[in-house]
């Protein structure tokens, strides 16, 4: 039988907005903590959410649909989305930019472009 790596899920906030960081793949077989870690954050807050992809080096059409399903949800009530998904990592990034998630989600290749983009410093 073929073993899955757990996928690692840490919560915390970036300059006030909450944010999810990944480590592992997120597919099919790791998606549902993925989703549920979303559902709460998006309950619990009234703004934005982070998610940090840098440290996953596999991202499926399970994760994108958790993707999408957040992004929903904050859209529906005026917010954002933001991804971290570093330029270089193909595994995340290029899989977001081929389902053209790019134009629509903000996607940032690291924390500084994110608070640059949102007028923060240091």
């Amino acid at each position: 039988m073929f073993e899955h790596e757990q996928l690692g899920l840490e919560t915390r906030e970036h300059k006030g907005i909450p944010l999810i960081a990944c480590k592992g793949d997120i597919d099919l077989y790791t998606v549902k903590p993925f989703l549920k870690m979303t559902e709460e954050e998006i309950e619990r807050s009234t703004g934005d959410l982070i998610v940090d992809l840098s440290e996953v080096p596999f991202l499926d059409s399970a994760g994108l649909s958790a993707i999408i399903i957040a992004y929903r949800k904050l859209d529906a009530r005026k917010s954002k989305l933001h991804v971290i998904a570093p330029h270089n990592h193909p595994g995340v990034y290029r899989v977001l930019e081929v389902a053209r998630l790019d134009t629509i989600i903000s996607v940032y290749d690291s924390y500084a472009s994110l608070d640059a983009a949102l007028g923060q410093t240091g």
